[in-house]
């Protein structure tokens, strides 16, 4: 990218999240996820940063959709996962490092269909130094999670976005 197109492209995502930042607040899960009121332990991601990121994306994802109308398989995942965390009132949990260490050296079944579901959804915030990358090579911070049960299928069709 030449440098005057390269300003140019850093000022509109600049303007674009400065946009997103003032608006969050009117998204609907916002004041849903708001409700829960936790205490921030040291060493990881502040709940409230979590939400605010999230919400962002959710607005994005609606301006994205108004814009071209669909979304991606991803972006249509991952709007559900939040939506349907803020709608139900899910908890959130604090993975220990102690505990992540174990759970990685953990091997999987090669079927996990027929585990039984515990907790339907919620978030899991991983301590700052997890070591776990993201394909975008930042550092994951905090999973939503949704564990559907096999033959159960996301109901994306009752997706709301909300926009600009």
């Amino acid at each position: 990218m030449a440098p005057k197109q390269e300003e140019s492209w850093e000022s509109n995502v600049k303007e674009t999240v400065a946009l997103l930042r003032s608006r969050v607040k009117q998204v609907e899960e916002y004041s849903l996820l708001r409700k829960n009121r936790y205490a921030n332990p040291g060493g990881y991601l502040h709940y409230e940063k979590a939400v605010e990121w999230n919400c962002a994306s959710l607005l994005a994802c609606g301006i994205a959709f108004s814009t071209v109308g669909t979304l991606d398989f991803v972006s249509r995942v991952a709007t559900y996962v939040v939506k349907r965390v803020a709608q139900s009132h899910s908890p959130a949990f604090w993975l220990a490092s102690n505990l992540q260490s174990a759970l990685l050296r953990t091997d999987l079944p090669e079927h996990i269909t027929g585990m039984k579901r515990v907790i339907p959804c919620g978030m899991l915030f991983l301590p700052f130094d997890s070591g776990l990358i993201s394909p975008d090579e930042e550092p994951v911070q905090v999973i939503f999670f949704s564990h559907l049960l096999k033959g159960e299928e996301p109901n994306y069709t009752r997706l709301t976005l909300s926009t600009l």
